[in-house]
């Protein structure tokens, strides 16, 4: 059936009847013809001839035709199925809102304009169009399969404070959409990187059509505190060390204050996190708040601005450690500097340590069982049955740490072949002692804990340090690389066990091999790379007020058990800054880009066949036979006089 683009310009057709009415409306004069001597006719007045009616027909049917091609073509004429011109008519694929209700959507009236979207998107489809919608945080908060007539009540629905998982709400829309049709999913989001930029989404099928809806025009001011953690001290004393975060393009003046017992003022540069360190005096184990105040108006995300604390020192973590001492007894050296930092008190504040040797069983003789088992360079002499122990303890969670041994090749193959890693030994570089060839780290992973640890000033030392050898190993796919040298070449591997870890170091941790072990560097890379991955065995419990029903609200307290708890908004919520939506949008459907975007590239698809090209030729066909009958048409005869 023939529908139009542009069905207004079709109003032109009432022009047709111009050319009738003028031609009926005009009054045709008689003609005076003057002769040599008039003195005998008498004189009367020239009478009027009445309307004329057309006297060529033809022309004049070719000039409306003419005019009627025209005003049709600049209606964009389409041809389409029956089917398909129902639709156009009357859409009926369903629309389906999907909704962020995570916590940084109280930020800056977020929610208010997203009730003003959805309001104007509803006004703008069909009462009989079926809407459905999904609302999410880490998961589907809510959700209803598309229905006409059908609109949330988004005053029952508020933001919850916890983390947002998009894939989720994509995958619960999807579900609502039976395989072949179409569908338009209105995503409304603040479409955080930290929330967005992931790996598992799911592919959406042709038909589906993705209408992106950001609600900040531009990223909310924010500052906020992102960690805390109690550490001991000399003196009976406790260190709290928290981290404050100006997520903002400007400078922000803020105080941070730990419940009544001290406080400190800063004034934060854009993007720069700062650790802010408390001591206060040790006693009886109790709960604390950090809050986080700032100058009205510069700051237009307050969930982040507390932290709960359980203010006791977590007890040491255990180290046990394997030496090949009489294969090698140079490895004394480097556990005796990997003793000193573990066992230094660290003004900055880490988590403690203790180390203990471990039996041939690869159990401790006496105390804790260990978290983290240091392995300097010994795995090339240990024997099947204490590579299985070793790799039980790394499966049930706990941390194993390789260095490089004299016999390189030897101890990569034997913990190859016990399933403890999949790296590979491909050489040592610098082997032979020449130490006028150097080697430097160039490039450290920032998505690890060394993101929290260096930041551009702090990492410079890190940088100048100098390796002499180092084993150069290839990890795969699935280990990240941690630190890497100058040339690319792993210095630092970390691959997952089960529920535990391996991290593998390509240098040893004496001077030996570099000079790291003498730069400040060291001891928060290596106390903070143990801590991070024996995260499992913090005796606190934390967790987001979404984890934990009935939550709504920062606080420490003990659970039924006597265990410590401590329940705060995700932190992920407090960066603010966007995905890219193109980026977004192509991983979203695999590349091809939305419907829209293919409909704009070709017009005469399934939707219907254009015709005003057709109309536009046949008003050039009319023209032309118009100008040539107007050419040839007869002249009113001449009067001649004498």
């Amino acid at each position: 059936m023939l529908t139009f683009g542009a069905p207004w310009f079709l109003a032109g057709l009432a022009g047709l009847l111009a050319p009738l009415l003028i031609h009926l409306i005009n009054k045709e004069r008689a003609t005076p013809l003057r002769f040599p001597s008039v003195r005998f006719i008498t004189r009367s007045a020239l009478p009027q001839r009445g309307r004329r009616s057309p006297r060529d027909w033809l022309l004049l049917l070719l000039r409306l035709l003419f005019f009627a091609a025209v005003v049709i073509a600049l209606a964009q004429p389409r041809w389409v199925e029956p089917g398909v011109a129902g639709a156009v008519e009357e859409p009926n694929e369903s629309v389906i809102f999907v909704v962020d209700s995570s916590a940084s959507m109280s930020a800056q009236g977020a929610w208010e304009r997203a009730e003003a979207i959805i309001d104007e998107a509803l006004d703008s489809v069909s009462q009989r169009t079926p809407i459905g919608w999904v609302f999410f945080a880490n998961g589907a908060l809510a959700a209803q399969a598309p229905a006409p007539g059908q609109k949330p009540d988004l005053d029952e629905l508020l933001p919850v404070i916890t983390g947002s998982n998009p894939s989720v709400a994509l995958r619960e829309a999807l579900s609502f959409v039976p395989e072949g049709e179409s569908a338009r999913l209105i995503i409304l989001s603040d479409f955080q990187a930290g929330d967005w930029s992931r790996s598992d989404w799911p592919v959406l099928p042709q038909g589906i059509e993705l209408d992106f809806q950001p609600i900040h025009k531009e990223a909310p001011d924010n500052v906020g505190v992102v960690s805390a953690e109690v550490f001991p001290a000399p003196g009976n004393q406790l260190r709290v060390i928290a981290r404050v975060r100006n997520f903002s393009d400007e400078a922000i003046t803020a105080t941070l204050s730990l419940g009544n017992l001290a406080s400190e003022e800063m004034t934060l540069a854009p993007g720069e996190l700062r650790p802010v360190a408390f001591l206060v005096e040790r006693g009886r184990p109790v709960p604390s708040m950090l809050i986080l105040t700032t100058p009205e108006g510069q700051d237009d995300y307050a969930l982040d601005n507390t932290y709960a604390l359980w203010l006791d020192a977590p007890p040491p973590l255990t180290v046990g450690l394997v030496l090949p001492a009489a294969e090698e007894p140079q490895k004394l050296v480097e556990a005796d500097f990997v003793a000193n930092a573990l066992m230094a008190d660290a003004e900055t504040g880490h988590r403690s340590f203790q180390i203990v040797p471990l039996q041939p069983d690869m159990t401790p003789a006496g105390g804790p069982q260990p978290e983290i088992i240091y392995l300097a360079g010994a795995g090339g002499y240990l024997e099947p049955g204490q590579l299985n122990a070793l790799k039980g303890f790394v499966e049930d969670g706990g941390t194993l740490l390789v260095t490089p041994s004299q016999a390189g090749s030897r101890q990569q193959a034997r913990l190859r072949e016990s399933g403890l890693t999949d790296v590979a030994y491909l050489g040592q570089p610098g082997r032979h002692g020449d130490r006028a060839r150097t080697y430097r780290i160039g490039s450290l992973n920032e998505r690890s804990f060394l993101g929290r640890l260096f930041d551009e000033e702090t990492s410079r030392d890190l940088y100048l340090a100098e390796i002499f050898e180092y084993v150069k190993l290839r990890p795969s796919d699935e280990a990240t690389v941690l630190i890497a040298t100058e040339e690319g070449d792993p210095v630092l591997i970390e691959e997952r066990l089960g529920k535990g870890l391996v991290l593998t170091s390509a240098i040893g941790l004496d001077t030996e091999w570099s000079d790291l072990p003498l730069r400040n560097s060291f001891l928060p890379l290596l106390r903070e790379a143990l801590a991070d991955s024996a995260s499992g065995s913090d005796p606190v419990l934390r967790l987001s007020p979404g984890e934990l029903p009935g939550e709504t609200a920062p606080r420490a307290f003990l659970d039924a058990e006597g265990h410590p708890v401590e329940v705060n908004v995700s932190r992920a919520e407090s960066d603010f800054t966007p995905v890219s939506l193109s980026s977004l949008r192509a991983a979203l459907t695999g590349g091809r880009g939305s419907q829209a975007e293919t409909e704009s590239v070709a017009p005469d698809s399934e939707s219907g066949k254009s015709l005003w090209p057709w109309f536009a030729l046949a008003a050039l066909v009319i023209f032309i036979l118009e100008s040539t009958l107007a050419g040839v048409r007869p002249a009113a005869p001449k009067l001649r006089h004498a």
